[in-house]
């Protein structure tokens, strides 16, 4: 799957920045996937990624394309469900020691919290201004990953059964 490469920002869920305060100006991402590879691999290569969900496996694919397509980096992976992952950022933020790079959650109500309290990083991913408005913060803090859509499906002929 190509959305695994898009983006060395990591994975368009999130990034964090404790130490940098949050502000409005952002300036979309003008370099090259090489290039970030690169960077990244200067400051010592290795990622910390927490993944929302329930098996801790579940993301092994996506460490071992990483891993294959970037060469010499390291990508660390902790697949929790998300209503645990969000308290452990909560307690890293207030121990001010925060070590994840990037953070994928379900638990979307989080995200304008720490955007207000000036925990995340606004960055704009090649392609950013691409992105639907409704599925991405307007500064850049955060944007949606995957959308899934959950709808009813009536078979053609319930209605018949209706009386």
């Amino acid at each position: 799957m190509r959305f695994e490469y898009s983006s060395l920002a990591l994975f368009a869920g999130i990034s964090w920045a404790a130490s940098l305060p949050n502000t409005t100006n952002f300036e979309q991402e003008t370099r090259s996937l090489d290039e970030i590879y690169q960077a990244a691999l200067a400051e010592g290569g290795v990622v910390t990624l927490w993944h929302g969900g329930d098996e801790k496996t579940q993301q092994n694919s996506l460490k071992s394309a990483f891993e294959a397509r970037f060469p010499n980096m390291t990508l660390n992976v902790t697949v929790d469900l998300s209503k645990y992952h969000d308290v452990n950022l909560d307690a890293q933020l207030a121990a001010d020691n925060v070590y994840v790079d990037s953070i994928i959650l379900q638990t979307l109500h989080d995200y304008p919290r720490w955007k207000k309290q000036g925990a995340l990083m606004n960055y704009a991913p090649l392609n950013f201004d691409k992105i639907y408005p409704v599925f991405k913060d307007a500064e850049a803090a955060y944007s949606g990953l995957l959308i899934f859509d959950w709808g009813y499906a009536i078979p053609g002929n319930a209605f018949t059964y209706i009386r």
